[in-house]
């Protein structure tokens, strides 16, 4: 395996913690239908990028939703809307880098109230990751960035970058890696959001492949990922399925 398969691994367990990978399925003709950005416009589709011209290193805790489907749920299950145009959670603080494990417990500040939703439209498509006052989870994450307090010598950066570039508007393969899908992806290719084991990831890896480029801070991000509901639903369902599993009898050695 190549060494951004690793990092994609690695980045699941100590950047988003229990977050176990699910599976985006792409057709060839499954481009969302976005009007072509504007000036600064940032657009994130299930194909990619469009834009308009002109210690463990941790900042991310993903609560474990599926714990709050069974009769004993967490205590922070009480506060979460699982309607369905709600999907996966996150935490994003730079304040717990290095500070906590990666598994969530409590906001940084105590409470669960500091959550960032995803938020699907009627046809599932992801279209925004916000907190309890809409705002955009992405929207802080840029912040973050082009005002540097996501340092080019973090370890996490310096990975991120080592194995995806942004080049032409796109964010491009440095290393060969296989998808999500086992489609291998070369030198060169344009990485995809379902390439990638999670859209959280593909979101991390590309802002700071852009700012390593140089390129402008977007001054807007528009999301319009499909099917993104649908492998929420499917992987939250195996999830259950496998708690659910019969165990095997224990050794009698």
């Amino acid at each position: 395996m190549s060494p951004l398969f690793y990092v994609g691994i690695i980045l699941i367990l100590i950047v988003i913690g229990v977050l176990v990978y699910y599976f985006m399925n792409q057709g060839d003709d499954s481009s969302s239908d976005v009007s072509s950005p504007k000036k600064g416009e940032l657009v994130i589709t299930e194909e990619g990028t469009e834009t308009g011209k002109s210690k463990k290193e941790n900042y991310i805790q993903v609560p474990d939703l599926n714990g709050c489907q069974g009769d004993k749920q967490p205590e922070y299950c009480k506060g979460y809307d699982s309607s369905p145009e709600k999907g996966f959670a996150y935490v994003y603080d730079l304040s717990i880098d290095g500070k906590t494990g990666p598994n969530y417990t409590e906001c940084p500040g105590g409470g669960h109230e500091c959550w960032y939703v995803e938020q699907y439209d009627e046809e599932g498509a992801l279209v925004g990751i916000v907190d309890r006052d809409g705002k955009s989870m992405l929207d802080k994450i840029v912040e973050d960035v082009w005002n540097d307090k996501w340092s080019s010598d973090h370890p996490m950066v310096k990975t991120f970058t080592k194995a995806a570039e942004y080049k032409d508007e796109k964010l491009i393969a440095k290393e060969k890696f296989s998808s999500e899908q086992g489609k291998k992806i070369e030198v060169g290719e344009v990485i995809k959001v379902g390439d990638m084991p999670t859209a959280f990831l593909y979101f991390i890896v590309l802002f700071a492949a852009m700012k390593a480029a140089g390129a402008e801070k977007p001054s807007k991000i528009t999301l319009k990922i499909k099917g993104s509901k649908e492998k929420f639903d499917d992987m939250m369902s195996r999830r259950k399925g496998r708690k659910g599993e019969a165990k095997p009898p224990p050794s009698s050695d």
